[in-house]
């Protein structure tokens, strides 16, 4: 099973809601596939290694931002996510107001620094389907 071009391997435990696929180079060491599974409410992002996902990049905060899994009113998952950091989080290059969840749709792409600022290697991950990161 692809998701452009790479191998995209459904994780052991839980049904994957979401999956984040890295788009940015930066920084080399973080995860190319990151899993939202059904038995996880939250996944933070962030410097310190107790975040979920850790991001080891200057002016990226120790809590930089949460994805939450919420089951909207027909059973389905909503992907909501909200900026914790001081620098910002960027949603399809628009910018999160602080500590407000903001929904995310498969196809969107979030930016943990400003993804137009050259001198920050900004990580960039787009969000899938579950569905569709394993086709």
């Amino acid at each position: 099973r692809r998701a452009r071009g790479r191998r995209v391997r459904p994780p052991p435990h839980g049904r994957v809601l979401f999956t984040l696929l890295k788009m940015s180079a930066e920084p080399p060491e973080a995860p190319e596939v990151v899993h939202i599974k059904a038995n996880v409410s939250s996944l933070t992002v962030g410097r310190a290694t107790s975040c979920d996902l850790v991001l080891r990049v200057q002016h990226i905060s120790k809590n930089h931002a949460t994805f939450s899994v919420q089951v909207g009113a027909d059973g389905s998952a909503i992907l909501l996510l909200q900026d914790t950091s001081s620098n910002g989080t960027w949603l399809n290059s628009q910018k999160l107001n602080p500590n407000r969840f903001m929904e995310v749709q498969p196809g969107d792409q979030v930016s943990f620094l400003c993804p137009d600022d050259a001198s920050l290697s900004a990580p960039t991950y787009e969000v899938l389907a579950g569905d569709d990161a394993a086709a």
